[in-house]
């Protein structure tokens, strides 16, 4: 029984030190909002481009922060910045 739960142990730690271990590709693309465009559908789109798999809400936020938004609306010809990570 004590084996076994060791042996879980380590396959535990192996599994979260490969995760942390993954080398990623930070970039920053520039989009400029159309009629009908959203905060949420513009992060989604371009993080379905490029593969970045985090939580959206984790980079919807990073994108607020980076291009200092006081709220998420935005005006059609606003120019965004959105913070992308994409494994390598």
């Amino acid at each position: 029984m004590n084996k076994m739960l060791l042996l879980g142990f380590i396959l535990v730690l192996i599994c979260f030190a490969n995760d942390y271990t993954k080398q990623v590709e930070k970039k920053t693309v520039q989009v400029t909002v159309k009629e009908g465009d959203t905060l949420w559908w513009l992060v989604s789109d371009e993080m379905t481009k490029t593969g970045d798999r985090r939580d959206i809400r984790k980079v919807i936020y990073e994108t607020s922060e980076l291009n200092a938004m006081k709220n998420q609306s935005l005006q059609v010809g606003d120019v965004i910045l959105i913070p992308l990570e994409v494994e390598k």
